[in-house]
């Protein structure tokens, strides 16, 4: 589970990373969260909006500590107005029917450059268990993760190797001094 060998997704879970057990009190700036993804394969990059998350974190009890992320499947863009609009038909995301790309954590590990968060990523009707990297610097937790959409059930490329997306996550936080066993955060 090397920085970049599975998935994310996402986007909060970067938030998991704080540099002092005192200053565990963060506020997730989902709105100026930022999620880019490229598909190497057919040199297509874009990004995906609308992130909501839950965190609790407890860096003494990381076994309590959870990750909750959502983003609206109908924000992926790739600066292509046509693909976009395929991307969101029943052969690719199907918006219609499946408006959500959900991550939910199941275990957080501290690791030498972070965090290690493994959980469950739902894309359409398909949940598979993925991990993603994460690091804390300044303000900003950075996360990244690598996914195949024919997991997912979607095929932008006829060979396995081809349909590999990676996804970079950079999530803005405030930090609030303040002693505490643990932080619940809605937004």
């Amino acid at each position: 589970m090397l920085f970049g060998k599975k998935l994310l997704l996402w986007i909060s879970l970067g938030m998991l990373f704080l540099p002092s057990k005192t200053e565990n009190k963060i506020t997730i700036l989902d709105k100026e969260a930022e999620i880019n993804i490229h598909l190497a394969s057919k040199d297509i990059t874009g990004s995906i909006g609308g992130l909501t998350t839950k965190v609790f974190f407890d860096p003494d009890k990381l076994y309590n500590s959870y990750v909750h992320a959502d983003l609206k499947t109908e924000s992926v863009r790739t600066g292509s107005k046509i693909r976009d609009i395929k991307l969101m038909s029943k052969k690719f995301l199907y918006k219609k029917k499946f408006p959500t790309i959900s991550f939910r954590s199941t275990k957080i590990m501290e690791m030498d450059h972070g965090y290690i968060v493994d959980g469950k990523l739902t894309i359409r009707d398909v949940t598979k268990k993925v991990s993603l990297d994460i690091m804390y610097s300044e303000g900003i937790i950075a996360g990244f993760a690598s996914i195949n959409l024919m997991d997912f059930g979607i095929e932008m490329a006829d060979l396995r190797r081809e349909n590999k997306l990676d996804v970079y996550i950079k999530v803005p936080v405030n930090r609030h001094a303040k002693e505490a066993d643990a932080t619940d955060l809605d937004n």
